[in-house]
């Protein structure tokens, strides 16, 4: 599988990972799929490996936020990201000690959470007008995808993805049936996929 077989607009990882899990649950009905947005609540975190990122800082970005997409089970657990130098996919244990590295490694305004999301729930809640990438005068801060504004058969509104990027932590990290996943720690990521 190559990322040059799926639709893939830069700067819309949200919607990448969403027409790419579309693609996949085709072919993989009962594929173990879950949706990971990476940020914090300053929305400001460190990835590496990144095809944007400065070479002298081994790819180094730092987003808002970023959206990936996680396949298990635990044992070989892999990760799309449609925005890595590393392979597509990439074993999730590749991807966390290259790309993410241990939050102890990196400063605290960087650190990361997640918001772990089941790829039904997904699917069915994402929407998105892209308002987020609208500058004040209305021209785009990045050109959008060619295909139209997505909104999941359940979305609640036009506009979920400001509960996705909403990174306050429940202390009951465990995936649960909310639309929008949980927002776990580093550690429950690892226990769940590494």
């Amino acid at each position: 599988m190559r990322r040059e077989e799926f639709m893939y607009t830069p700067n819309y990882c949200e919607e990448n990972i969403y027409t790419l899990l579309q693609r996949l649950k085709e072919t993989q009905p009962d594929g173990d799929f879950y949706v990971l947005f990476i940020s914090n609540p300053s929305a400001s975190v460190a990835i590496f490996r990144q095809l944007k990122g400065s070479p002298d800082l081994d790819g180094l970005v730092v987003w808002d936020y970023h959206v990936v997409l996680l396949q298990g089970p635990k044992a070989s657990s892999v990760v799309y990201d449609f925005d890595t130098t590393l392979a597509f996919p990439t074993s999730f244990k590749t991807y966390f000690e290259l790309a993410l590295r241990s939050n102890s490694q990196i400063p605290i305004h960087l650190q990361r959470l997640y918001r772990l999301i089941a790829a039904n729930l997904y699917l069915e809640h994402f929407s998105s007008d892209r308002r987020h990438m609208r500058r004040q005068d209305g021209s785009w801060i990045a050109p959008p995808p060619a295909n139209k504004c997505i909104r999941g058969s359940r979305a609640a509104s036009e506009h979920t993805l400001p509960n996705y990027l909403d990174m306050t932590f429940n202390p009951h990290p465990l995936l649960t049936s909310e639309p929008y996943g949980s927002v776990i720690h580093e550690y429950n990521l690892l226990e769940r996929f590494f």
